[in-house]
């Protein structure tokens, strides 16, 4: 609309107008005046004490919170059996997730100074014992597999990390990103590859996937292309 002439400049949209088309679509009242008025903002009058739930916000027969209902009390009475089912698993590495300051989820990755040099990746980080015991160093590229797929990454050294941790940074994995050139010769690895996937390995009450210490192994690369070719 903006590039017709003279209705062009009629539909043109300043910071006034937006906020006040925004105020309209959400209000459904003409508000727009209150809106020019306060521009950044208008305090509403404080909330009343006792009245912040109430039967507009709980929709419960009785209107409370219920913070022990039956399926959550039948769950918690399992947990000493799924930790016991956890710790049985102590073989495998639990891989956690992270970010990375210098690289907020994956929205810098196509600007040069966030991916240049020792940032141009999303490396693997071990613990030096687990390191050793694997027979790895720094800058061997790691096979990394969970029970849903593989991906290979570099590794770095980390003393911080417990043994029996590692990590590697979401947001990355940018070889497929049609227009985004520099985050494509950066591409990373995409660490959703490891998370379990499918409605049987969503928590059952919450329906939450889990992303986070994940039952993973480790071998060198070379290892694993030769031990697995195709």
């Amino acid at each position: 609309a903006e590039r017709i002439p003279v209705i062009g400049r009629l539909a043109r949209l300043d910071h006034d107008r937006i906020a006040a088309l925004l105020t309209l679509a959400a209000t459904r009242r003409p508000a727009w005046l209150h809106t020019r008025r306060h521009r950044h903002g208008l305090l509403l009058a404080p909330l009343e004490t006792g009245t912040y739930l109430g039967t507009d916000r709980v929709h419960t027969p009785d209107h409370r919170v219920h913070l022990a209902p039956p399926a959550f009390i039948a769950a918690a009475a399992d947990l000493d059996a799924w930790a016991e089912g956890e710790l049985g698993q102590s073989a495998a590495l639990r891989l956690i997730s992270k970010r990375e300051r210098h690289s907020h989820n994956s929205w810098t990755h196509n600007a040069e100074p966030f991916v240049s040099a020792a940032r141009s990746t999303n490396p693997l980080s071990m613990h030096p014992a687990d390191a050793a015991r694997y027979g790895l160093v720094a800058n061997d590229v790691a096979r990394i597999t969970s029970t849903t797929g593989s991906i290979d990454a570099p590794v770095v050294l980390d003393d911080d990390l417990m043994e029996g941790v590692v990590s590697i940074a979401h947001g990355w994995g940018h070889a497929a990103a049609d227009g985004l050139t520099i985050a494509r010769d950066h591409a990373g690895v995409n660490v959703n590859y490891l998370s379990p996937d499918g409605i049987d390995s969503l928590e059952s009450l919450t329906q939450m996937s889990r992303l986070t210490a994940i039952p993973v192994t480790i071998t060198p690369r070379d290892t694993a292309a030769a031990s697995h070719p195709g």
